[in-house]
């Protein structure tokens, strides 16, 4: 007895109970787990096989209606449907079948928009009137196919139909297909999951269009009682279980296709997956029972042969815990793993005892190879704390790039040069980084950082470098600072910007060409000595402001004179006309620079600060010169690619009829009229047609259809409208303007356009009244609220609130021409900047013309030019 309560009461027993009961627990724990994941793994499997075969079919099926809509596109196409003769597609279609493009027994038709067949392949019958269909819902036919939402029946077969839009018919028109359904039963018949699982296709309604085991189906096949359709059709995709009307059970996946009004079930009795369960059960089971049996084997095992060293191991390793190191352990008497810990126990004493007498030397040791790798790193390296003080570690070109003397008691607002608004937002991304580290990603933090780039001017030469960041780690693993790693990346951006220069340049020379094949050699050269002048007068401007800025600074003096203002804003006109003629020609590198300079004189009439004045003028300056040699690169290439030849005047050839006529008229019989009218003739002789002298608008209008993603139309009127070849030279500017506007925010955006207005146009008209040459340019657009440019000429000051109310809507609309004043809220590369109407007004006064408005909100805006032009 007493040995006996001596057992039940050792650490043996203890141990014993412990270990074998949780071993008893865990692995009936995770039997249970076991059981109900292999539960649960089998279901997914059905879940998942079933749902693949039912999007495979619907993915095939998909296929197959689009590759007969493509036949019927291609056959729509053909040259009898585009000529509209009745016999010709008729033949197409008999043609069609015998090319074996559809099964013999399908039947195709033609029909135009009163729903009426006109032809068929068979050739047989009266045509039949399809109206019950609704083949022509609306107006985007054009782009979509025409699918039947309901099955039709012959000899017992299913048919469904599909149609095509023909292009090319003045009146509307579709080829039709009433395809046979089984071309469908060749891809569900092969489809199966399990022993007696099978596919089928059902329309939405629960009829029954295709089944592999019924090959021979009636019309108004209900298969909604056997399951449950509608449930099905209204989630659109997934798995469903059910019973049908005799009580078996079934799992079912399904895919709807929408756009074909059906879709494919997939259908698994119960049964076929309840034996693969009950088989994985009992094998869970049987795998269950044995790791009991092994686990309490090897529990009893270990508690005899473990228990006791350990226990001796205890009591001499707490001399160690009690921080005594120079007592050695006594050796123990167990020879197994135990006895070889205790040797160990022994070791680490002993190496312990030898590490603590060197560590200071150690730790010597190492701060000095920390001080010689931090003397040799390239990169500039240092660490910041989370309230923003620099600690002193760092590498040595730190301080040089940083621009200080020393990073000990220095804050990360003195090593950026950071204003107060900069150093609060880097604070707080410091702080983020203290109490999100955990959970948010370090590359998304590093990415929230404001500074990525840092960049410094030292004895004249600007440096850029490259700021990366990493955590650093305190002894008990907690994050207390942020390393900082800079490097010097200056060469590499310069490198990179001599490559984008040097392509930009060869792109340039591949527009230019392009630019001189497409436009006569006229309006070229005109372009160059246009822009020329341009240049000119923007240099004459750069050297009044360096005077002026010079004798500005000599004065003390901030304020600006009208006159110097002016001056700018002429300037900026220039640049702004300069980067519209280059772009609607194709000279994107001219039209580049024009876009910089134009943003750099803009910072220059808003810039207060003398140095950064001081500092955009020379940025300003350094571009024009640009701007002239990026002018000399194309002139030279243009001379490069034209010959010298005499001049030549371009005649029409209808022109040249007209003048043989009344020349030959006049040889029979002497006649007033006819030689008024040859006059007539011989004064217009190098007139050319105004579609031709208005390409350069026509290509303005293609780039910016490609840069701002819209369809804009552009048409000339009249369609025979004949012009002197210089006459649009006048107001060449002008119109450049009015166009770029209408295409950026004159003419919506494809969303934002309503169906009702039609395609996207602009119209120029040529006419004359009373001897003046008359240009109207229209577009239909979002039109011009004189309201808004009137509140917005408010809130400039450009106007008075008594100015605003006496106006009336034809002023306020002119209003546009202001300098400074633009319809649309935001700035672009294309127009924004209240430029372009001041640089048309500007364009009509110094050829005595004027113009007029008209706009009408939401359906367009139409410009009247007049001016004074000879025949």
């Amino acid at each position: 007895m007493k040995k006996r309560g001596n057992f039940f009461s050792s650490i043996h027993f203890k141990w014993l109970f412990l270990v074998t009961g949780l071993i008893f627990l865990s692995v009936i724990l995770s039997g249970l787990v076991l059981l109900r994941q292999t539960r649960r793994v089998v279901y997914e499997n059905i879940y998942s096989s079933t749902q693949n075969t039912a999007n495979m079919a619907a993915m095939q099926i998909r296929q197959e209606v689009r590759g007969v809509y493509t036949d019927l596109q291609l056959l729509a196409t053909t040259p009898a449907f585009l000529s509209f003769e009745r016999d010709g597609i008729s033949n197409a279609l008999k043609n069609q079948l015998m090319q074996n493009i559809f099964m013999p027994d399908e039947h195709i038709s033609v029909i135009t928009s009163d729903n009426m067949e006109i032809a068929n392949n068979q050739m047989t019958g009266q045509l039949r009137d399809r109206s019950g269909e609704n083949l022509f819902p609306g107006s985007n036919l054009a782009s979509q196919p025409y699918y039947s939402k309901e099955v039709k029946w012959n000899n017992r077969m299913p048919y469904w139909t599909i149609g095509a839009f023909i292009n090319g018919w003045e009146e509307r028109g579709y080829v039709l297909a009433d395809i046979s359904l089984r071309r469908f039963w060749d891809i569900i018949e092969p489809l199966r999951v399990s022993a007696s699982g099978h596919a089928y296709i059902v329309f939405s309604n629960g009829e029954l269009l295709a089944h592999p085991d019924r090959r021979s189906v009636t019309s108004q096949s209900d298969f909604s009682n056997e399951i449950p359709v509608k449930e099905m059709f209204e989630q659109g995709s997934g798995n469903i279980e059910f019973e049908d009307e005799q009580g078996n059970e079934y799992l079912a996946s399904f895919h709807y296709i929408s756009e074909l009004g059906f879709g494919v079930v997939v259908q698994v009795p119960a049964a076929d997956f309840r034996a693969q369960l009950i088989n994985a059960i009992r094998y869970t089971a049987m795998a269950i029972l044995l790791i009991l049996i092994i686990a309490s084997t090897v529990s009893v095992i270990t508690t005899r042969r473990m228990v006791t060293p350990i226990k001796d191991l205890t009591k001499r390793s707490l001399v160690i815990a009690q921080g005594d190191l120079n007592t050695p352990l006594p050796p123990s008497a167990s020879k197994d793993e135990i006895g070889v810990l205790a040797k160990n126990f022994e070791s680490m004493r002993a190496n312990l005892k030898q590490y603590t007498d060197n560590l200071q030397e150690m730790v010597d040791e190492k701060v000095k190879q920390n001080q010689e790798i931090l003397s040799n790193i390239e990169n500039g390296l240092f660490t910041v704390n989370f309230d923003g003080t620099l600690n002193p570690e760092s590498s040595s070109v730190t301080k040089e790039m940083l621009g200080l003397e020393q990073t000990q008691n220095s804050t990360i607002q003195e090593a950026f040069q950071f204003d107060d608004q900069q150093n609060e937002h880097f604070l707080q991304w410091l702080k983020l980084v203290q109490f999100r580290h955990k959970s948010l990603s370090w590359k998304k933090i590093k990415r929230l950082c404001p500074v990525q780039e840092f960049n410094r001017t030292a004895d004249g030469e600007r440096k850029i470098y490259s700021v990366d960041y990493q955590k650093m780690f305190d002894s008990k693993d907690n994050m207390n600072k942020v390393m900082i790693i800079m490097q010097d990346i200056t060469e590499h951006r310069k490198m990179q910007k001599e490559i984008e220069e040097q392509r930009l340049i060869h792109e340039n020379e591949v527009n230019t060409i392009l630019s001189i094949a497409k436009n006569p050699p006229e309006i070229i050269t005109n372009f160059i000595v246009e822009t020329e002048k341009r240049i000119s007068i923007i240099n004459e401007g750069v050297d009044k402001l360096n005077t002026y800025f010079h004798n500005q600074r000599e004065a003390h003096s901030v304020e600006d004179s009208k006159e110097i203002t002016d001056t700018m804003h002429s300037m900026f006109r220039h640049l702004h006309t300069i980067k519209g003629d280059a772009g609607s020609y194709g000279f994107d590198l001219l039209s580049t620079c024009a876009h910089e300079s134009e943003q750099v004189l803009e910072e220059l009439i808003e810039g207060k600060n003398e140095c950064r004045r001081t500092d955009y003028f020379n940025r300003l300056e350094n571009d024009v010169k640009r701007l002239r040699e990026r002018l000399d690169d194309s002139a030279a290439m243009i001379r490069k690619l034209t010959t010298n030849n005499d001049s030549t005047v371009r005649m029409n050839s209808v022109k040249l009829d007209r003048i043989r006529y009344l020349v030959n008229k006049l040889r029979t019989k002497e006649d007033a009229l006819l030689r008024e009218q040859l006059y007539a003739e011989i004064a217009t002789i190098d007139h050319q047609p105004l579609s031709l002298m208005a390409r350069k608008y026509n290509n303005i209008i293609e780039r910016l259809n490609k840069k701002l993603n819209k369809s804009v139309l552009f048409k000339t009127l009249p369609h025979d409208a004949e012009v002197p070849p210089n006459l649009l030279n006048k107001i060449d500017e002008a119109l450049t303007h009015l166009i770029r506007n209408s295409m950026d925010h004159g003419i919506e955006s494809g969303e934002n356009r309503s169906e009702e207005k039609g395609e996207p146009v602009i119209e120029l008209e040529f006419f004359r009244d009373n001897g003046n040459a008359v240009i109207k340019l229209r577009d239909n657009g979002v039109g011009i609220d004189p309201e808004k440019i009137a509140q917005k000429a408010l809130q400039q000051k450009v106007i008075t609130q008594q100015e605003c109310e006496a106006m009336s809507s034809k002023q306020k609309l002119l209003l546009i021409c202001q300098d400074g004043l633009s319809s649309r809220e935001t700035v672009s590369e294309v127009s924004g900047r209240g430029v372009g109407m001041a640089a048309v007004l500007a364009n009509l006064e110094e050829i005595g013309g004027e113009i007029d408005i008209e706009s009408v909100p939401g359906q367009g805006t139409g410009f009247t030019i007049t001016f004074p032009s000879k025949m």
